[in-house]
Formats: C-alpha cells, structure tokens, sequence
C-alpha cells in the first residue's frame, strides 16, 4: 500500500505543477493579447492625432500663403502704415575712390 500512496502523491505533485505550468502560459498568453490591444490602441490614437496636425499645418500653410501674398503686403502698408509711392525717385552716385 505504501508505493500506491506514493505514486499517487506523485502524480497529483505532476498534475499540480502541470496545473501551475498551464496557468503561468494561459495568464502569459492573456497578458500578450492585453499588451497587443493597448498597443493598437495607441497606434490609432497616434493616427487620429497625426491626421488633425496635418488639418492645423495646411490651414497654417494656407494663412502663411494668404499673408505673404505681394497684394497683402501692399495693403498692409498703405492701410496700416500710410505708406505712399514715391512722387520723384532719386539716385545720387558717388563719385569712384
């Protein structure tokens, strides 16, 4: 009776550190797929951020195009800075050393 009563402490000593075995990569697995989702959801995140800041860059592309248009910059400084053309336009030349 006493090799019965120690093969079966043996066997269930298998079974539990089979038990443990099994539960160690089932939680390993699980973990893996948890790591994966949160991953894609940064992935997407990054995405819907990079689609808006290339929306805010063509906007400031298309402001930056609009000021610094000649027409602008002419309206600015007659309007703003009562800049006028000059009436009579004068060279002075130096004579040479």
């Amino acid at each position: 009776m006493r090799k019965d009563s120690v093969f079966s402490r043996k066997s269930i000593s298998v079974y539990i550190t089979g038990l443990i075995l099994f539960s160690f990569l089932l939680l390993l697995y699980i973990w893996e797929g948890t790591i994966a989702v949160e991953k894609n959801f940064q992935y997407k995140n990054c995405q819907k951020e990079n689609l808006e800041l290339q929306k805010r860059l063509s906007q400031l592309e298309i402001k930056y195009n609009k000021e610094s248009s000649v027409s602008n910059i002419e309206k600015i400084a007659k309007e703003r800075l009562q800049m006028v053309y000059p009436e009579k336009i004068q060279f002075i030349v130096r004579p040479p050393k």
